[in-house]
């Protein structure tokens, strides 16, 4: 039993010894790879978590917007439940700045609260939106058989 893990313990220890070996040589551009490396690393930190972006002929989504204490109340008064929500509100702190949030599934003739903290920085930082922030615009992207759009502008 102890010869096993003996085995074990210097087949794992030459691993990591030689994917450290490897992965200086890739930086220290000994072996080619490099750029490869660099590019991936650049991809997955630079990519937005979402993208709010209606469709050119969007449908229009029966929906009703009340602000409410520290955020904004989103109604879907249609007959089909909307999936995979995603809101963009503009804020009077900045108004051109966005901030975004995912729902789950609004059912139809349903509400749902959504308080300004829930809504972060659309880049990959995904900085949260802060509370109580006052809500002067919101707009909906959902699915309900196709793409749909509606927005809301608040006084």
């Amino acid at each position: 039993m102890r010869r096993w893990l003996v085995l074990i313990l210097k087949s794992f220890l030459t691993l990591v010894i030689f994917s450290c070996l490897l992965l200086f040589g890739i930086l220290a551009d000994i072996l080619p790879g490099k750029e490869w490396l660099k590019t991936r690393f650049n991809e997955r930190l630079t990519k937005p978590w979402a993208v709010f972006e209606p469709p050119a002929r969007p449908f229009s989504l029966q929906a009703e917007f009340a602000p409410i204490e520290g955020g904004v109340r989103i109604c879907n008064r249609g007959s089909s439940a909307w999936k995979e929500v995603l809101v963009r509100i503009t804020t009077h702190y900045d108004a051109d700045y966005e901030w975004l949030a995912e729902l789950k599934d609004i059912k139809p003739n349903a509400c749902t609260d959504t308080l300004t903290s829930e809504f972060y920085s659309p880049d990959w930082k995904r900085i949260p939106a802060g509370h109580g922030l006052k809500v002067l615009k919101v707009e909906i992207l959902a699915s309900v058989s196709g793409t749909g759009y509606a927005e809301g502008v608040f006084e």
